[in-house]
């Protein structure tokens, strides 16, 4: 009988970005022994970003408190605060599950996500991660936050706005006819 070749620890993680009026998240699957680093690629990928800027995680305690802040930046070590702050590239997503989380993504328009260990699986069968499910379309990059989302949201859905043209330059991806990016 042929098994897996592969099998180890991962976690099934729902990642929602924090919007006020729309739903954006992502169900992924991660192997357990990703450093945050990593997760953060993974983390990119499925919101379609382009890793441009800084981020940070929050690991939460069970009163939702946070109780350690980890890092992309060795700058980022240098602030003083009273949580502890670590590098995330020394710790592995392993030691803090099964764990509820926040990730920040571009501390100009402030894309606040809430990462949520739905699982924790013994067997996983791969050594990548991969997307099992995604609600909702991601910002683009460089919008201008939530505001300018649902700005950019209003233009693309106005083919006269003097501005439709240069935001579907900008963001080639962004179809009026077949709806990529929605009004609510």
């Amino acid at each position: 009988m042929v098994g897996p070749i592969i099998s180890s620890r991962a976690a099934v993680l729902r990642v929602t970005l924090e919007l006020e009026h729309r739903e954006v998240s992502r169900e992924i699957i991660v192997p357990a022994n990703m450093t945050f680093d990593t997760v953060h690629m993974v983390i990119q990928r499925a919101f379609g970003w382009k890793n441009m800027y800084l981020h940070e995680f929050y690991i939460l305690g069970k009163e939702g408190q946070s109780i350690v802040n980890l890092v992309g930046d060795n700058e980022n070590l240098a602030y003083e605060d009273d949580l502890l702050v670590k590098l995330e590239d020394g710790f592995k997503l392993s030691e803090y599950l099964p764990a509820t989380m926040k990730y920040v993504y571009d501390f100009g328009d402030d894309w606040l996500h809430r990462i949520e260990t739905e699982k924790v699986i013994t067997d996983y069968d791969k050594n990548y991660p991969v997307c099992l499910e995604a609600h909702g379309n991601a910002p683009p990059e460089d919008v201008g936050g939530e505001t300018g989302y649902e700005e950019f949201l209003d233009v693309i859905a106005d083919e006269q706005h003097p501005d439709h043209r240069d935001l579907k330059a900008w963001v080639p991806y962004a179809r009026v006819s077949g709806r990529k990016y929605k009004r609510n």
